[in-house]
């Protein structure tokens, strides 16, 4: 669905807004209540608890299957590695509590 292919793509389903690892353009997310729709047919369909999500070895289930939804290429997960770690980066810049750390 919309939902898994965007996590590769580098939409967040909470933001609604691109990525800088994303050269594409976003899948139309539609309403809040459409995302929150297909995480629960993502958790159910997973088994995930909905309240957690996916744990480390769910989601390297999930974009690792190339039969899946939400399969992403080694390269669009280093872009998503990288993306987080100048995010977080940015947010211990901002965030005193954060340096803390």
């Amino acid at each position: 669905g919309a939902a898994t292919h965007a996590i590769c793509m580098g939409w967040s389903p909470s933001a609604l807004s691109p990525a800088p690892w994303s050269g594409e353009e976003p899948p139309s997310p539609g309403d809040p209540a459409e995302w929150e729709e297909e995480y629960a047919v993502l958790c159910s369909e997973n088994g995930w608890n909905p309240e957690i999500g996916a744990d480390v070895v769910h989601f390297v289930h999930l974009v690792t299957n190339e039969r899946g939804t939400a399969y992403c290429t080694s390269e669009q997960l280093e872009d998503l590695v990288s993306a987080v770690e100048e995010h977080q980066a940015g947010l211990r810049q901002r965030c005193p509590a954060a340096r803390q750390e």
